[in-house]
């Protein structure tokens, strides 16, 4: 597949209000993640723009700017647990140019199923956004429970919320 520039120009993307498609917006180089390898399986799809949508909180949408019909869920992966620490390693930080964590984002892929409560996101795997320079990578990693590869998204979500409700009593 041969990667084609894009013409910020003239590009445009869908723009999403109210979780409906309402508008053709200017696409603004900007708000491009590049992801240099592509990602697993998905070699070929190297940009990315992520939607956050407030009818899909707390879920964001990766969706690739190389095929339309090509999108990822992801959440943030502190939000639905608080037993979670990531260690990228050096050279991974040096290849995204990443100088301090506050460059850094971290997102977890979601496998979305229609009963939400069995909805899982993999912690083993997360995508790890320098938000300075736009470069993106997905990350295996080698530190975390092999559990963590289908987290339960709705039973964080859940006990986070226990947790908050707890504190605050």
């Amino acid at each position: 597949m041969k990667k084609e520039t894009i013409d910020f120009q003239n590009a445009t993307a869908m723009e999403i209000s109210n979780g409906n498609q309402s508008s053709i917006v200017p696409l603004e180089q900007e708000v491009i993640f590049s992801f240099e390898n592509g990602l697993p399986a998905f070699e070929d799809y190297k940009d990315f723009i992520f939607v956050m949508e407030k009818n899909l909180e707390p879920f964001i949408i990766m969706q690739s700017l190389n095929d339309e019909n090509l999108s990822f869920v992801c959440v943030d992966p502190f939000i639905i647990t608080d037993d979670y620490t990531v260690r990228v390693k050096e050279n991974i930080m040096e290849s995204l140019g990443i100088e301090t964590k506050d460059d850094m984002l971290v997102l977890a892929v979601v496998t979305v199923n229609p009963d939400m409560t069995k909805t899982t996101a993999n912690l083993v795997g997360p995508i790890v956004l320098n938000v300075k320079n736009n470069k993106a990578m997905q990350v295996i990693l080698d530190d975390v429970d092999a559990d963590y590869v289908r987290y339960n998204v709705w039973d964080g979500a859940t006990m986070m919320e226990d947790l908050e409700d707890s504190c605050a009593g």
